[in-house]
């Protein structure tokens, strides 16, 4: 918390015109084509989008489309010390080393800027190392979440 991002609309068929309603998002409304919100309270969130053009009209709702949680920011001081992601940004590949093996297993999610969760890949709590292959995914900021039992691990990277 807070959770700043921009949705992207991808409609097809043209639009001209945009209604968009983000559930407890600042602002609540917009007709922009790809709008900033923010998020301040923990929580899941509904969007809806609905694109017009000179044919008609067509809505889409998303149920639990956002999810905010508290405490999952990380220190950069402090992921350091714990882990290291390169190369950053990269085109192609991203290694991630571990200084101390987790207590119990861990996982890994590639997000988009959304927060969809793209890949994620299952980990033994010794696996001290990782590749991640990100040469399907489009040019963009993706955040590279680390989680086990008891610690989350969260790094922004950028993929040329």
């Amino acid at each position: 918390v807070p959770l700043n991002t921009v949705f992207l609309d991808q409609s097809k068929n043209n639009p001209t015109s945009w209604e968009w309603t983000f559930e407890s998002g600042n602002p609540s409304t917009s007709t922009s084509q790809n709008p900033k919100v923010s998020y301040t309270s923990t929580g899941t969130y509904a969007v809806t989008l609905k694109a017009s053009n000179s044919y008609g009209s067509n809505s889409v709702t998303k149920t639990g489309y956002i999810v905010v949680s508290a405490g999952t920011d990380i220190k950069e001081e402090g992921l350091k010390q714990t882990l290291r992601i390169f190369p950053n940004p990269t085109i192609s590949f991203v290694e991630i080393e571990f200084n101390n093996p987790f207590q119990n297993d861990y996982k890994i999610e590639i997000l988009n800027t959304l927060g969809s969760i793209l890949n994620t890949i299952s980990k033994q709590k010794n696996d001290l190392n990782a590749h991640l292959d990100l040469t399907a995914y489009p040019r963009g900021f993706y955040v590279i979440k680390i989680s086990s039992a008891n610690k989350i691990y969260q790094s922004k990277i950028i993929k040329k």
